[in-house]
């Protein structure tokens, strides 16, 4: 009995096809997904033909290239038990470099994500989603400063708060991020937590002595800015720019005032879901499994259900949350004098 009869007997046939059918998704409407397995297997166009078809079974090593190359895991389709959830995890262990190529995989999630039509993505968050600071070069510098001294890979030791220390590569690499987000349709689900824990770190690193007044008071600034900037996109209900609003992403912003989010990212391209979930502060886990996806919408969807859309509606909700956001970073300055 060849391979293909003995899959289909033990009813293992649909492994293929479905490991095929979620590579295919991530690819752009424009491109082949014949021509592209062609290319990526080194095989003929009839080759991939035959498959896509099942035809052919696929060896180990031409799995392990498209999932190298599409960051996609079979462990879902083998018929894992109940309950039992495979989780991708793109870790950061190492100094600089590591933390880079943390960020170029963000940007790479971000991109593919980009290039999907219709796509778009959900976010329940305690903290303002990472992308937003990106905005502001040296608040980005000071996120990213703190973020590397927590990291097990980079330890800048007692050396205050310093823009150099970033490095322009870095910072270049956060505003691509920021504009390949900000051309994403997106919901946002946040509560007045929203800018706090960066409020602290700023207090804290004061207090520490690692960061001069006048660098805490630039700081607390560029919060308000940036607080201002997203409440002129809430009010838009776009992330463009200020002379083109429309040319960003949809933003849809619920305000919800009884859970405080857990920063977890739903994506949705086409009709596949993907979670992402950060884990130990940095490092992102991530998962296809249907049953959990759809758990994850159904929570994001009760959420939303319980809470207050600010975008582009209720006006004195907006301003009232948003006067109260501006207070705390004036109680972070005045404590900063």
């Amino acid at each position: 009995m060849d391979t293909r009869m003995m899959l289909k007997k033990n009813g293992r046939s649909d492994i293929q096809s479905s490991f095929l059918a979620n590579v295919k998704s991530r690819l752009p409407e424009h491109v082949s997904f014949p021509d592209e397995l062609a290319e990526l297997l080194k095989i003929s166009r009839d080759s991939a033909y035959r498959r896509i078809r099942e035809e052919t079974i696929m060896s180990l090593d031409e799995v392990r290239i498209l999932c190298d190359r599409y960051n996609v895991s079979v462990d879902s389709l083998m018929g894992r038990e109940a309950g039992h959830v495979s989780f991708e995890l793109s870790a950061q262990t190492g100094p600089g470099i590591q933390f880079k190529g943390w960020m170029e995989s963000m940007l790479k999630h971000l991109q593919r994500l980009a290039a999907c039509p219709g796509s778009e993505m959900t976010w329940h968050s305690k903290d303002l989603p990472i992308f937003h600071y990106f905005q502001f070069p040296r608040l980005a510098a000071f996120k990213l400063y703190w973020w590397m001294k927590l990291s097990s890979g980079e330890d800048f030791g007692k050396q205050p708060f310093d823009e150099k220390l970033i490095g322009r590569d870095l910072i270049a690499l956060g505003e691509k991020i920021w504009d390949t987000y900000s051309r994403i349709s997106s919901t946002e689900i946040i509560s007045r937590e929203l800018i706090n824990t960066t409020l602290r770190q700023i207090e804290y690193t004061a207090d520490g002595g690692y960061l001069t007044r006048d660098q805490a008071a630039a700081l607390c600034q560029d919060c308000t800015d940036l607080v201002r900037r997203l409440q002129r996109q809430t009010q838009q209900g776009y992330k463009g720019v200020e002379d083109s609003p429309e040319q960003g992403g949809r933003s849809n912003v619920y305000l919800n005032e009884l859970l405080i989010g857990d920063n977890t990212l739903l994506f949705q391209a086409g009709q596949k879901l993907t979670t992402y979930i950060t884990h130990n502060n940095f490092n992102i886990i991530s998962t296809g499994n249907e049953s959990f996806c759809a758990q994850t919408a159904q929570f994001m969807k009760f959420l939303i259900q319980k809470s207050v859309l600010i975008s582009r509606v209720a006006e004195k909700e907006r301003v009232k949350f948003f006067n109260r956001i501006y207070k705390q970073i004036e109680d972070c300055d005045f404590q900063l004098i």
